[in-house]
């Protein structure tokens, strides 16, 4: 089937934007109802909605998302007054995404490791999704790490599942999102986790290859490199950056639409740090932005607390985490903003050692 390049091209540039980043707002109804428990709200669809609609409402999110992941529930629902979150987001002139697959499987029986849902019924869903006005979609395999782990077969049928979805998007004149997640669970080091995503990356792109998908027309949704979350050392945002662009520059074909990083269980202030050094380290053949999910809201989530008197403050954090995210992927973060960014911390040392040589002038003179 016939593949509208220029129409992926189009929704592609479009979602890149040099200035703006995607939200995440996909998680599963159980991944929803689990941050809820954490703070005793109730797990019901009513409050999965009020609690989209605090984001998706939230005044000026336009001028820092250029588009937002939902999920199927979501993309049903409306706001209070009635209108529908997918009507809202394309008045706002956000594009609209849907995940689509349907979560994940052991790889064979009794396995610890994993392989994605749903491609079997996945071309119907899309024309279903397609009417709801979504221009993008995503699909998400998990790769656990140990020494012994990502297994050959977990890479290779992730991967070719991922390439087989990517192709049938497209063909229906969508832009495809591949998520090969590389998890943060685990006590591995920096070093094992960018051996892993090399070896992940080098297979999905061949799969890609051999499935004929349109690069130019697909956005890679990526790990950043990372020590596990238990591991004995949290990496420097500077280690991060250099392992992980070193992993982008050599497995990620320059034609490729875009890069988006997912934070995959960081906290906002370590995965935005890490963003702004990625940044630093460009240019890239390709823009590079967030698609942040718990990275942009844990701290709306932690005002809310499920209480419509808090809808205000909630919105005010988002807002501003949304700000600070289009500055780092722009390696842009300030030093009034509680972080010196690569650019500003060479000036701080400039003047410390102008500082220095007077102190030491005005000593001899004295």
């Amino acid at each position: 089937m016939q593949i509208d390049k220029h129409k992926l091209t189009t929704i592609t540039t479009q979602l890149i934007h040099r200035h703006k980043g995607i939200l995440a707002a996909d998680e599963s109804n159980t991944s929803c109802n689990k941050r809820f428990a954490e703070y005793n709200i109730p797990g019901t669809e009513e409050n999965r909605r009020r609690y989209r609609e605090l984001l998706l409402v939230t005044p000026h999110i336009e001028k820092y998302v250029s588009g937002v992941i939902l999920y199927d529930e979501t993309i049903r629902q409306m706001t209070l007054d009635g209108e529908l979150f997918r009507d809202l987001l394309k008045r706002k002139g956000v594009l609209i995404g849907i995940k689509v697959d349907l979560g994940l499987e052991p790889l064979e029986p009794n396995s610890l490791e994993t392989k994605t849902k749903g491609i079997e019924d996945l071309r119907s869903r899309l024309f279903d999704y397609k009417q709801m006005n979504a221009t993008f979609t995503k699909w998400r395999a998990a790769f656990s790490v140990s020494d012994t782990l990502p297994s050959e077969k977990a890479i290779e049928e992730n991967c070719e599942l991922l390439a087989r979805y990517a192709r049938v998007v497209q063909e229906t004149g969508m832009v495809p999102m591949v998520e090969p997640e590389v998890l943060l669970d685990g006590n591995h080091t920096i070093e094992r986790a960018k051996i892993v995503t090399e070896k992940v990356l080098e297979k999905l792109f061949q799969a890609l290859e051999k499935h004929e998908v349109y690069l130019g027309g697909l956005i890679l949704k990526t790990s950043m490199v990372v020590a596990g979350s238990e591991a004995e050392v949290e990496a420097s945002h500077e280690l991060v950056a250099k392992h992980t662009a070193e992993v982008l520059k050599k497995n990620v074909p320059p034609h490729t639409g875009g890069v988006v990083f997912l934070s995959g269980g960081q906290n906002p202030q370590y995965a935005l740090h890490n963003l702004n050094e990625i940044a630093a380290l460009g240019p890239y053949p390709w823009q590079v932005t967030f698609s942040f999910s718990r990275a942009l809201q844990a701290p709306a989530l932690d005002a809310w607390l499920g209480e419509d008197s808090n809808v205000g403050k909630a919105q005010e954090l988002f807002i501003e985490r949304l700000e600070l995210n289009a500055l780092a992927r722009q390696a842009k973060l300030e030093h009034g903003k509680g972080y010196i960014s690569r650019h500003h911390s060479a000036g701080v040392r400039g003047l410390f050692w102008v500082l220095v040589l007077f102190i030491i002038i005005l000593l001899i003179v004295l």
